[in-house]
């Protein structure tokens, strides 16, 4: 096997740290996801780290991603961890801090690989009967950034469901940039060897090594880019500025207090509704913001403007997104609970913070 090379004692340009809970039926998936990294593996000017649970096919292992095109994982282990859940907050903290100390870079993205569904969370592990709920992601991401005085720049969910409004502002001081899919995802995930090494876009380690003022931002926007190539598997992918969540969340929480007070009919406003871009259990909040905007039967100017402001809203958090346009039409980058706020939607600060689900719960009743 390669010899394991000693992180540089000079930061390099980006660390990227691999969170791949597959304790679950997207192992294969997910291994052969690892597998392809190694295509590219770490470089000069980036560190490739991943932390991979094998579950009931073995223990959880840490290992720097080396450079392989040979089928199969050959980077060595740094670190095997025995049998660890992936669901709690508590192990997603401690690799971030592990990862941030042992291999120091300028700017870091993390990405958390497994199932997902928006506000409910993501991180299934089949060993340990667990499930991470969103406030417990928050937490776990939170522990890290406290203890490594680093924030997050671009967090990634090679997850269903997680380009949401309520994900966004629950982790908005968390990362600066989020990069998520509104739908469901392919099983097989982010295309990892052309994100990281594509032919179709610069490879991204030349972009490292010859654009080293390459920011999160770019980064953000060129995932996005790249999961264009594969609309297949990733019909839709957006990247949002966590920066614009607090603008964002106050624009809903305005349209939601306007929807819970209107005289404009129920069954006019639950028709938009069901007229909005659908993906599995969510809404487009911009669709849904733009026809409540520009629907002539709605005579409440206080509404109608609450409307517009959060399409202004949402475009300004919206920095990039890709969708495909014959199976969603109308995708505008961010989803939005329309429907199921009770429960443990409760639990979300989107829910405690904002107006949104009493809004919501009038159109419900």
């Amino acid at each position: 096997s390669p010899a394991l090379p000693r992180p540089a004692d000079a930061p390099k340009k980006w660390t990227i740290l691999q969170y791949s809970a597959c304790d679950n039926d997207l192992y294969n998936w997910m291994i052969q996801d690892i597998d392809e990294a190694e295509v590219v593996g770490s470089t000069d000017t980036m560190n490739l780290v991943a932390q991979v649970d094998h579950g009931s096919h073995g223990s959880c292992q840490r290992m720097q991603l080396l450079k392989d095109a040979a089928r199969g994982i050959h980077s060595p282990v740094v670190e095997d961890l025995g049998s660890v859940n992936m669901s709690d907050p508590h192990t997603l903290a401690d690799f971030i801090k592990w990862g941030v100390k042992n291999y120091p870079a300028e700017n870091y993205m993390v990405i958390i690989s497994d199932h997902g569904d928006g506000w409910k969370g993501a991180c299934q592990d089949w060993s340990h009967d667990g499930w991470m709920s969103l406030p417990e992601i928050r937490q776990g991401l939170e522990e890290a950034r406290q203890e490594t005085g680093k924030k997050i720049d671009v967090l990634g969910f090679d997850a269903c469901l997680m380009a949401s409004s309520e994900v966004g502002y629950e982790l908005r001081n968390e990362a600066n940039y989020l990069v998520a899919s509104e739908e469901t995802e392919g099983a097989s995930g982010w295309p990892y060897t052309r994100l990281l090494n594509g032919n179709m876009l610069a490879t991204f380690t030349d972009t490292l090594s010859t654009r080293m003022n390459l920011d999160p931002k770019e980064l953000a926007k060129l995932v996005v880019a790249t999961a264009e190539k594969d609309q297949d598997n990733l019909p839709t992918m957006s990247a949002i500025d966590l920066s614009k969540m607090d603008n964002l969340a106050a624009a809903v929480s305005n349209l939601g207090d306007k929807l819970g007070t209107t005289w404009t009919s129920k069954s006019t406003l639950k028709g938009m509704a069901d007229e909005t871009q659908e993906f599995t259990g969510y809404k487009d909040l911009t669709d849904f913001a733009e026809k409540v905007g520009s629907n002539w039967r709605i005579w409440d100017f206080g509404l109608w403007s609450a409307a517009r402001n959060v399409v202004s809203a949402a475009k300004d958090a919206v920095i990039a997104e890709q969708h495909d346009g014959n199976s969603y039409p109308n995708a505008k980058g961010i989803t939005i609970e329309l429907s199921n706020v009770g429960g443990e939607y409760q639990n979300t600060q989107f829910a405690k913070d904002t107006k949104w689900d009493e809004g919501v719960a009038r159109l419900s009743e």
